[in-house]
């Protein structure tokens, strides 16, 4: 007889080696080219199910990033919304949506982030978008205020996942006679070398504009500031505008009053076109076009 110790011996049970399959949950597909509609999701599963899926994340900080994502494109297709409102809103009652276009381009660029030289997060700055003939007829009409409106999106998000572009954000549309109409594709790319052809600026207070370089801009009393404030409540080094990829960042300097961006106080805050600055009493407009 085999010693069983302490520990009452235990019979061999039966074993199940086919356990019950578990449901899995339904993934969203994405098409190449990119489709407008249902050609760019899978049947019969609602936009929606995409971010179902956080749930099966391995980390909170992972799902935080999810998070930050899905409220990043939220808030840019409500702004993609409001624009294509008034005159545009007739050429875009069917076909591409400019809203697809915009998600398209923010997943792009965090498929393709990468880590540079310094250890700094870098994204895509370069994008060529290719569209249907039918599609890049529509576009037209509001390309200026459509690639402003995207670049802006992309800085903000950028900003919101700590990430970096190396130069400035480029985004062109083309025709291509071999794509279906409500089909496009992105073709994302690295470039230090874009630069903005168009003037970054400032309108102040008095109704005049200061044109920005890309050295850093100091605000303040002191009369030595590129931007000097006659106000008592603006202290003598209250911020500084700094160049940060292809827009300015504001810097609070450790003023007494604190600088704001739409009315609420900041640190430090990369802008985007529109942004009311505040220092004491005074307002000015950031303007990057």
């Amino acid at each position: 007889m085999r010693e069983e110790g302490l520990e009452p011996s235990r019979l061999l049970r039966h074993r199940n080696l086919n356990p019950a399959r578990l449901p899995i949950p339904p993934l969203a597909l994405s098409g190449t080219p990119e489709g407008s509609g249902s050609h760019s999701r899978a049947r019969g599963v609602s936009e929606s199910a995409v971010f179902l899926t956080t749930s099966f994340l391995p980390t909170s900080d992972s799902r935080r990033e999810v998070v930050c994502e899905v409220m990043a494109l939220r808030e840019f297709e409500d702004r993609l919304e409001r624009m294509v409102e008034g005159i545009f809103s007739r050429a875009f009652k069917s076909g591409l949506q400019p809203v697809e276009v915009g998600r398209k381009l923010i997943r792009e660029v965090d498929a393709n982030r990468s880590i540079d030289v310094r250890g700094r997060r870098t994204a895509p700055n370069k994008f060529s978008i290719r569209l249907a003939l039918e599609d890049h007829e529509r576009f037209y009409s509001i390309q200026e205020s459509l690639i402003r409106e995207l670049a802006g999106s992309l800085r903000e998000h950028a900003q919101e996942q700590d990430l970096f572009f190396l130069g400035h954000v480029s985004i062109t549309f083309q025709a291509d006679p071999e794509l279906r109409e409500g089909t496009f594709r992105v073709m994302p790319s690295f470039d230090e070398s874009t630069e903005s052809s168009s003037p970054v600026f400032l309108e102040l207070p008095d109704g005049s504009e200061l044109t920005l370089g890309r050295e850093a801009a100091t605000i303040g009393r002191l009369t030595e500031s590129t931007i000097v404030l006659n106000d008592p409540n603006a202290s003598r080094r209250h911020a500084e505008l700094q160049p940060d990829g292809d827009s300015y960042a504001l810097v609070d300097l450790g003023s007494t009053n604190g600088s704001r961006v739409n009315g609420i106080k900041i640190e430090r805050q990369v802008l985007r076109d529109g942004d009311e600055l505040t220092f004491g009493t005074l307002n000015m407009t950031f303007r990057l076009l």
